[in-house]
């Protein structure tokens, strides 16, 4: 597992398949997204998956990519999902279903959360959560 955020983003996306009674699992992929032998192996196995939910957008441009270069079409042959909401999301071909992050709160939560830990040091620890909307555009 990369980093416990992406832990955690896996954890969150597996409760919400299940709260949605949607049947299967979510499960790490073993390689990169630009990784043309393993991709093609997986799209032709028996399990493949229906959507990848990349770690960022950039990998999922990747993806996109490496997906064309072996026939596999998206949204058809499979949903792809990325994660950031960054410029080439809107642009790309298919434009990327995506989780935009609020990066302006992220950033001012993160310094006035910096600035009371400074006033008040002996404050616990405390985890913020910021809405993370989905942006769903024609890649799902």
């Amino acid at each position: 597992m990369a980093n416990a955020n992406w832990g955690n983003r896996l954890f969150g996306l597996a409760g919400e398949l299940a709260l949605m009674g949607c049947e299967g699992s979510v499960r790490q992929l073993d390689f990169g997204p630009g990784d043309e032998k393993a991709l093609g192996t997986m799209m032709r196995s028996r399990a493949r998956p229906d959507a990848i939910v990349c770690g960022n957008d950039e990998h999922a441009a990747t993806l996109i990519d490496t997906l064309n270069r072996i026939g596999r079409r998206v949204p058809d042959d499979i949903a792809v999902v990325g994660f950031d909401d960054i410029d080439v999301a809107r642009t790309m071909t298919p434009p990327l279903t995506t989780i935009a992050q609020p990066v302006k709160k992220l950033a001012a939560t993160a310094f006035k959360t910096l600035l009371a830990r400074i006033r008040y040091p002996n404050n616990d620890p405390r985890e913020i959560l910021l809405d993370a909307p989905l942006v769903a555009r024609k890649s799902t």
